[in-house]
Parts: structure tokens; C-alpha cells; sequence
């Protein structure tokens, strides 16, 4: 359920309307009440939507006039939980959902991949008209409704004559209380006819270029950042189970466990400064701070060592762990640090106080209740909106524009990290072509979401309309969530979402990693057979699952770009074209396709239906040749150079001898050949021999 208002400060939604809203200047209307921004793609013309959107919204029921007309597609009717369990919604609501692909079984997840959030999807698709009269009352919703004449019993009704005036009243007929009300649910002027006159019609067009609402910008989402310029400690903003073996075994010395990890502040370390730490002894000796570390491992001398180990520096775990309210305020004016405070209200006085009736109203205030300048210095403090109003952790992590951003000061990537073994695959998203037959034994094809394909699917692997069969796949994790993954966009609206190691084919730079992808390289576009140019590129972006589908070719097509089977293993930070190895030699691709060899040509003659997979879903098959070569090309190991290189060398002959063995059409003549080759040259050697008399 809905979950977007301040946790300790619920607003009535019919108060005075906040100034940073988007004001009709006639009416006096403030839009953005709730700061909850409109699904922009769904409010564009069928026909202007990008392909990828037309086949998700395809999947979930869409044709062209139910996407134009609004309310016209049953499932605009549900809230967005809804729809994660497709099962229980189809024996529930069969009539509702009779349109959707009945390939969709988590239908929450395809609302996510079309851009939906539960916020936005709740109040901008339904106007939270699937919520129970409980539930509307537990979000401070029934307000609004309350104002234009609802109470529970005409909500309860199905009978129209129990319902209120206003459910028959045209938006300009409205007064000026009713209308913010309306605006409150997310209603326009035009959206409120469409949903209760059925007036919207197929005038989509019509409305779409006058809408003031859809050509501003929405102010809470000019995002402020720290004029200190001190980094997110990002890794503190995953969920516990993504946390890596060795980031929770150190969380866990310093007394997290998955409920204080996914609290923050809860962790009463967190109140203290970084180092703080040094001397764990000086803080179990003083009796008013001795509780804050009661979690903390015995076994830990040097907390601020741990704290190292995690990732925090003195910066940011002050900045963003405490927000410097350990410090003294002199030490706040000795670093500079007083200024973001007296913004907000605070004085020496009022810092120095136990009572909270001394702090200032800044305390009390919501995000958008706050003035530019009071933003700005929360901000400074390392604030963002949801740490703020004190959202609840996964909702930072799954909604938080400031997560999904990259902050100014990073604005140039770093060089890309060595790739780690689970690093090459797609979400459960994702969408691949997949060839069958109807009842009529015609071939046909159609899009399958990444997590419904299986062994043995044949799936569409370039541009030129070729099938083959997935005979394994690399990775295999249904279950794994991970911002690990980045995001393309080409010129002509496609979008598609992969690891950063994952290889994509590029017209200019061969096979290569997707984050050595930059702004203007481009990729090929399996649908129109072009090459388009990349023309944004999203980095952080968290999705559910991990697939990476292996071809006969080493390549597929995914979301209708053309991409690799494999990862790049190497990375050359002095040389940004990542394709070649050797001075040229081969190729990524070519490598990882060759030793894969082996492997093809098993299942070319054996029923690869089934194949086991480690705990981290890497496919058995690859999990040990792909830890060598990353040793062998990755690892900054003491190896002798000369040693290194004839590795290397040696690992690309065998390399060769698979692709001779196992790729060419007759693997056993092909071995012969080279036999009798090697036989011919040993007895060319022997009889060249000269012996002393």
C-alpha cells in the first residue's frame, strides 16, 4: 500500500497548499500537493511511444485506443501491488486483467520497467480509488475525498445515487476547495472529465500539447546537492541481503544486524563521529555513550578501522551518518559547518538543549514544506528528500532520485572495476524474441520476458532475423536484486538495461563492455536493421534478477538491441577501445567464445534441458574457466611478466584448439589434421638431428 507521506507528520490534504507546487495562476490550484511526479510516459500518443514501452504496455493489455482514452484498460481500475501475483488476479479479477499476456506473472514488474512507481501509478493511473475507506483514512487520503463529498458508506456503495454530487459535477463547475482536492488525488482539469464524463475520448492528442501541467518542470525534482561536495556512501543504501560477504561481515562487527542495516540511526553508532572509534576502550569507559556500541563485537579495538573496511571515510560518514550532530557547536563553527545549521533555525542555545520545544520549526517541517534556502542547507548536511521526511529504507531505495542520480562532482565516471564472475547478465525485464508454433504448426514469434525463457528456446539473435537455441545460461538468479545495472538509450527511443561488464556490438568499436559505451557510440537495432547512436546512459539502476542466455552465435538480441552472450574479462584503463587483446590479436568476444567451445558442441550432441548452477547462479559449466581468466587477465598478481604473457598466450592457443575441435563442421577431422600436423613437424625435427661421430 501507498506509503508516500511523511511517517511522522501527516498533512491534511485540503491545508494550505504547499508554494512549491505548480500553480494555475487563474484558479490558484497547486498541483504536486504530495510531491508525487506524473508518469510523463504514459501521457504521450500511442504512436510516439518507444517500442520497448509499446511491448511492455502490450504485455499488460494496452492496444492504441485503451492506452489513449484513460480508464479505458481495465487494470488502471487496480492499485500497483496488485498486480505481483497474476495467479491470484486472474481467478479474482478475470474480466479486469482479460487483456494482459498471460506470459505476465508479476505484473508489478512490467509497471516498474514502463517507468510506474507505486505513487505514481496509485494516485495518477486510479486516484487511489482501489484503497479501502481504512486505508484512505490511515493515509490521510479520505480528506480529499471528504471535501468533494465522500464519506465511507458512499465509497462502500455500488449504487451511483449514493454517490456524491461532485461525481457529477464538470471539472469548471467545481469550487475552488473541490478542485484542490482534486488536484490533490492527481486529477487535471481535462483528466477529471475523461474519468467521470468519458469526455477524454480519443481527443488524447488534443489535450496533451495545451496541458500547462505536462510541459513544466515538476519543482521537487531539481535536485539539490551538498555544496561540500561529499559523496553518498552508496553502499550503505542497499538493501542487507545485497550486501557482499565481506561488507556484512564487517556490518556486522560493528553491531548491524538486517533491522538496524535497514533503520537508519537505528544503529546507535551512527550518532557518534567517525573516529570516534579509534579507542573502542575510551567509549566503553564512558558511562553516557557506553550503549551506543553495546552491539558492537567485543573483539573490535579500532571501530574506525572496521568503519574503513566498509567503505565510510571521516567525510562521509559524518556528513551522511550523523549529518554532524555529534559535534560540538564550536566544532561545527570551527569547520564551517554552522552556517546549514542557522538556515534551518539552530543557534547554540537550541543545540545545546534537551527540550524540543527549544528546537527550531524547521524540525517539524516536511521536505516540501521547507524554503529553497533551508533545502540547500539540509542538503549541505547530506539530507536528501526521503532521509528527511524518514521514509522507510526500501522505499529509499526503490523511489530516491537522489540514488538514481549521479552527483555533479561525479559527473566523469572513474575507470570502469575489474569485472567481478557475476557481473554479466540482463533482469527479469528484459525482453527477448522467442520463436514457436501456433496449432497450426506455424512458425511464429513473439516477446518473452527474460525470466520466462528456458533451455531450449530458440531466440532472436541479430538483425538479420536468425533464431538459435539457448543451449545454457551463464547466469541464472531469479531471485537477486541489484542496482549493478546500467542503462542505454538510442536516438530512436530504445532502452536497454544490462550489467556494465555485460558486452554490447557496437559499428564503431567492436564487441565491448557496455560501460565503455559513450555518449554517440552506436548499436544496432534488430527491428530496423540501423545502426542508432546512444543518446543517454543511466548508471545505478536497480533491478530484480540476473539472466544471461548462451547462442551458438555468442549473440541475441535483447530489447531490440544487438548484444553478446558474454562479459569483457579484461579491462585496459589506457586504452578505452576494450575489444582486442594482444595488441589486437582476438577479441574479447572472440576469447569467450572460444572456450564456451567445448560446451556447444556437448549440447549440439547431448539434451542440454537441464544444467546446475553455483550459489552466486553462475552456470557450472563457465564458473571455473571464467575465474581463470580472470586470474590470468584481471588480477594484479607478482607473476612474472614473461610468465604472465606466455599464460596468456597458452590460453589463447587452447582457445584456438576448441574453436578447431568443437566449432568447425567436422570436429574429428579437424582434430586429425592437427595431429598428423604435429606428428609431421615432431619427425621433421628428429631426422633434421645431427649426432657426433
Amino acid at each position: 500500500m501507498m506509503r508516500l507521506l511523511n511517517p511522522f507528520l501527516l498533512l491534511l490534504a485540503t491545508s494550505s497548499p504547499a508554494v512549491l507546487g505548480i500553480v494555475d495562476e487563474e484558479t490558484g490550484i497547486v498541483y504536486g500537493y504530495y510531491e508525487i511526479s506524473i508518469p510523463r510516459d504514459r501521457f504521450q500518443m500511442w504512436s510516439d511511444t518507444s517500442d520497448n514501452l509499446m511491448d511492455l504496455a502490450e504485455l499488460m493489455g494496452y492496444s492504441g485506443n485503451s492506452w489513449e482514452v484513460l480508464s479505458q484498460n481495465p487494470i488502471e481500475g487496480l492499485s500497483f501491488f496488485e498486480f505481483e501475483d497474476m495467479d491470484r488476479i486472474r481467478e479474482e479479477y478475470e474480466e479486469i486483467v482479460e487483456n494482459v499476456d498471460d506470459s505476465v506473472t508479476n505484473g508489478t514488474a512490467i509497471l516498474e520497467q514502463m517507468g510506474f512507481t507505486e505513487d505514481s501509478y496509485d494516485c495518477w493511473m486510479n486516484h487511489f480509488g482501489w484503497y479501502a475507506w481504512d486505508e484512505l483514512e490511515q493515509f490521510n487520503i479520505d480528506k480529499a475525498y471528504m471535501e468533494l463529498g465522500w464519506d465511507q458508506e458512499a465509497w462502500e456503495s455500488d449504487n451511483p445515487r449514493d454517490w456524491p454530487d461532485t461525481a457529477e459535477t464538470k471539472w469548471v463547475d467545481l469550487s475552488d476547495d473541490e478542485k484542490q482536492a482534486a488536484a490533490n488525488l492527481c486529477f487535471m482539469d481535462w483528466t477529471w472529465d475523461g474519468y467521470w464524463f468519458d469526455e477524454l475520448g480519443y481527443e488524447f492528442e488534443e489535450f496533451l500539447p495545451e496541458s500547462e501541467y505536462l510541459s513544466s518542470v515538476e519543482p521537487w525534482l531539481r535536485l539539490v546537492y551538498s555544496e561540500y561536495e561529499i559523496s553518498m556512501p552508496r553502499f550503505r543504501f542497499q538493501m542487507w541481503d545485497d550486501l557482499d560477504s565481506d561488507l556484512e561481515e564487517n556490518a556486522e562487527l560493528m553491531g548491524y544486524d538486517e533491522d538496524s542495516w535497514e533503520m537508519l540511526r537505528s544503529n546507535e553508532i551512527e550518532k557518534l563521529t567517525y573516529f570516534a572509534f579509534e579507542d573502542m576502550k575510551d567509549i566503553t569507559d564512558n558511562k553516557d555513550i557506553k550503549d551506543f556500541v553495546k552491539d558492537v563485537d567485543q573483539r573490535v579495538d579500532n571501530g574506525t578501522e572496521v568503519l574503513a573496511d566498509m567503505g565510510f571515510d571521516e567525510d562521509s560518514y559524518d556528513c551522511w551518518m550523523n549529518h554532524f550532530g555529534w559535534y560540538s557547536w564550536d566544532e561545527l563553527e570551527t569547520y564551517d559547518l554552522s552556517e546549514p545549521y542557522e538556515e534551518l533555525g539552530w543557534d547554540e542555545d537550541s543545540w545545546t538543549s534537551d527540550n524540543e520545544d527549544d528546537y527550531p520549526d524547521s524540525s517539524l517541517k516536511a521536505w516540501f514544506d521547507l524554503t529553497a534556502d533551508e533545502k540547500q542547507a539540509a542538503a549541505n548536511l547530506c539530507y536528501f528528500r526521503e532521509t528527511w521526511d524518514g521514509y522507510l529504507f526500501k522505499e529509499i531505495i526503490d523511489n530516491s532520485v537522489y540514488l538514481k542520480s549521479v552527483e555533479p562532482w561525479l559527473a566523469t565516471p572513474a575507470p570502469a572495476p575489474a569485472p567481478s564472475l557475476g557481473g554479466f547478465c540482463f533482469p527479469e525485464t528484459a525482453l527477448v524474441t522467442v520463436q514457436g508454433e501456433d496449432k497450426n504448426n506455424v512458425v511464429t514469434s513473439k516477446k518473452m520476458l527474460m525470466r520466462n525463457v528456458q533451455l531450449g528456446d530458440k531466440v532472436l539473435v541479430d538483425q538479420d532475423g536468425t533464431y538459435e537455441t539457448v543451449y545454457s545460461f551463464g547466469h541464472y538468479d531469479t531471485k537477486i536484486q541489484s542496482d549493478a545495472f546500467m542503462s542505454l538509450t538510442t536516438s530512436d527511443g530504445k532502452s536497454l538495461t544490462l550489467t556494465p561488464n555485460h558486452m554490447i556490438q557496437t559499428s564503431n568499436k567492436g564487441t565491448i563492455a557496455a560501460s565503455r559505451i559513450q555518449l554517440g557510440d552506436s548499436v544496432m537495432i534488430a527491428s530496423s536493421n540501423k545502426n542508432e547512436k546512444v543518446t543517454q546512459i543511466s548508471k545505478n539502476t536497480r533491478k530484480k534478477g540476473m539472466y544471461a542466455p548462451f547462442t551458438k552465435s555468442g549473440y541475441l538480441v535483447v530489447d531490440d538491441i544487438v548484444v553478446s552472450n558474454y562479459i569483457g574479462v579484461i579491462v585496459n584503463d589506457q586504452n578505452n577501445d576494450d575489444a582486442k587483446i594482444l595488441g589486437g590479436l582476438v577479441s574479447h568476444q572472440w576469447v569467450a567464445h572460444a572456450f564456451n567451445a567445448p560446451h556447444r558442441f556437448y549440447c549440439n550432441y547431448n539434451d542440454c534441458m537441464t544444467e546446475n548452477y553455483t550459489e552466486e547462479g553462475l552456470s557450472t559449466w563457465i564458473a571455473m574457466p571464467f575465474s581463470l581468466a580472470q586470474r590470468m587477465f584481471v588480477e594484479n598478481t607478482r607473476t612474472n611478466t614473461f610468465i604472465k604473457t606466455l599464460g596468456i598466450i597458452t590460453f589463447i592457443a587452447i582457445c584456438i584448439v576448441f574453436t578447431l575441435l568443437f566449432d568447425n563442421n567436422n570436429g574429428i577431422m579437424a582434430f586429425l589434421l592437427m595431429t598428423l600436423a604435429v606428428v609431421a613437424m615432431m619427425r621433421r625435427r628428429s631426422s633434421g638431428r645431427k649426432i657426433k661421430s
